[in-house]
């Protein structure tokens, strides 16, 4: 890591679709568990976005984790929100995307921010410390991690070739 600062507000990293595990734990307040059960759905197809920003100069970031499955929507089984599983497992498939195993785990933001496109997380201050602070070389390396496709941050870019 860096010595100098950087600016987050902006910041972008895409990651590709991945299928979480979820709801055979039966947490999850919000969830229509009878629906999930009758479908069979034990995981969700999601997207998950990282993104930067500055909310009361507090450095912020917050993981968005946009639906990508064919089978399941909020309006049809409710919202993902409070479901200890997909919690638990996006951690542990995000993190080691992006070389971040030692940071703290993220968690679903308030209820009010959930929305029926995608899962809303946010990560603590360690996150947006260590994005601050993470040099052009060390996101270099990160662009030829399977599950990134595009980074932005500050005067960095990059997007991986679309086959």
């Amino acid at each position: 890591m860096s010595n100098t600062k950087r600016n987050i507000d902006g910041m972008e990293i895409i990651l590709a679709p991945i299928t979480v595990p979820a709801f055979t734990d039966g947490s999850g307040y919000y969830l229509r568990h009878a629906e999930i059960k009758a479908e069979g759905l034990t995981g969700l197809r999601v997207r998950p976005i990282i993104l930067g920003y500055y909310f009361l100069d507090q450095a912020s970031i917050d993981i968005h984790c946009h639906y990508d499955d064919p089978v399941f929507s909020a309006e049809r089984f409710g919202d993902v929100y409070t479901n200890d599983r997909f919690e638990e497992e996006v951690n542990k498939l995000v993190k080691p995307i992006l070389d971040i195993e030692r940071l703290p785990d993220f968690g679903y933001t308030e209820q009010g921010m959930q929305t029926d496109d995608y899962i809303s997380m946010e990560a603590g201050t360690a996150w947006s410390d260590y994005f601050a602070t993470i040099s052009n070389h060390a996101l270099l390396a990160l662009t030829g991690r399977q599950g990134i496709e595009a980074i932005s941050l500050g005067d960095f870019h990059w997007a991986r070739d679309k086959d």
